[in-house]
């Protein structure tokens, strides 16, 4: 073998390991899932297709969060104002109010996560696997992996 990447998300693994002539692609979803291929190197392009996108489940969660802080403020302007409560109340509704909307907009200062694929297409330009980087830590590997697979797809071609 020659190296390796490995992609975790919630309810999904998945390794790859390099070969002199193929990849070997293995993982599992959670509930039973599992499978296991083997990509021969000879019939790849070397140059994979780069795609970075934003997850389009945390765009929704942010919508979400935002309708959700609407509707609380709105509620609670109404209750405030219908139990004609007392100006020590009105100011810890108010602190209450600040807090959530200053913890909504960190949350959707944050909450954009941005995945990178790679995506090895055969020589007849039929996608074959894709590798991708779901957080920053693991970029380092997924970089070095993409390179050593284009390398030795090079290696294997021109052999």
């Amino acid at each position: 073998m020659i190296c390796s990447y490995r992609e975790k998300a919630w309810g999904f693994e998945q390794t790859m390991e390099l070969f002199d002539d193929h990849i070997t692609v293995a993982g599992h979803k959670r509930f039973g899932v599992r499978w296991e291929r083997s990509i021969p190197l000879a019939g790849l392009d070397p140059t994979p297709s780069r795609l970075w996108m934003r997850h389009r489940p945390y765009s929704n969660a942010a919508v979400f969060v935002f309708f959700v802080m609407m509707i609380v403020t709105v509620v609670v302007s109404l209750l405030r104002d219908a139990a004609g409560a007392t100006s020590r109340a009105n100011g810890t509704v108010v602190l209450l109010l600040v807090v959530v909307w200053i913890g909504s907009v960190l949350a959707l200062l944050f909450i954009r996560r941005r995945f990178e694929y790679a995506m090895f297409n055969t020589t007849g330009h039929v996608q074959s696997f894709t590798v991708t980087c779901r957080d920053a830590a693991s970029q380092q590997s997924f970089d070095a992996f993409v390179a050593a697979v284009s390398e030795q797809i090079r290696k294997k071609s021109s052999a």
